[in-house]
């Protein structure tokens, strides 16, 4: 973490992962870990990076409970967070495009984002930093038609990503928006 670490108030070789985003209804939200927060050990193996954190929750099956030791403001913390259905194969259920992570808009995240009920598709939960996709998406976009078809799932989106242009609609900001992004050929 380096400099990092340091900006966070701990030691310069301190080991962990900065948060960058926390899924909305989360696992980790739940248990009261915010953005910012430094994760520095799960069920006392430590993390130096995200995929350490990937490798560790795919080997642990969905509900367990884990110990989570996080640093927030001067302070270490223990939480207790309860794993969700994340990984069955490292994330790829949530993950709509390497680095962005989605979930179905529910009635809870509606309400949190005051938006109406006519509104439905994918809300984005998280966006990796180092996403070739990262300028496109934000945190909390939904995703409501893929190259004009509308979406109500992730296969369903997965099928209507085709390889070079695609067009989508999004609500962000209480406005919609039309965005382009473009898939490589695999």
């Amino acid at each position: 973490m380096g400099e990092m670490a340091e900006t966070l108030g701990l030691k310069k070789d301190s080991k962990g992962v900065v948060l960058n985003n926390v899924t909305v209804d989360g696992p980790a939200e739940k248990a009261g870990l915010k953005r910012g927060d430094a994760i520095l050990s799960i069920n006392d193996h430590s993390v130096t990076s995200r995929q350490d954190i990937r490798l560790l929750v795919s080997q642990i099956p969905p509900d367990t409970e884990v110990t989570v030791k996080s640093y927030r403001e001067g302070r270490e913390k223990i939480v207790k967070v309860k794993l969700g259905k994340l990984t069955d194969d490292g994330e790829s259920q949530t993950e709509i495009l390497p680095g962005i992570q989605v979930a179905r808009l529910s009635d809870e995240i509606r309400r949190r984002l005051n938006t109406e009920s006519r509104i439905d598709g994918l809300i984005v939960t998280s966006v990796d930093p180092e996403s070739p996709y990262a300028e496109r998406f934000v945190t909390d976009m939904v995703i409501l038609e893929i190259n004009r078809s509308p979406v109500s799932d992730l296969e369903t989106a997965k099928l209507l990503l085709q390889p070079g242009r695609n067009l989508l609609l999004v609500y962000v900001g209480h406005a919609y928006r039309y965005i382009a992004v473009s898939i490589k050929k695999q």
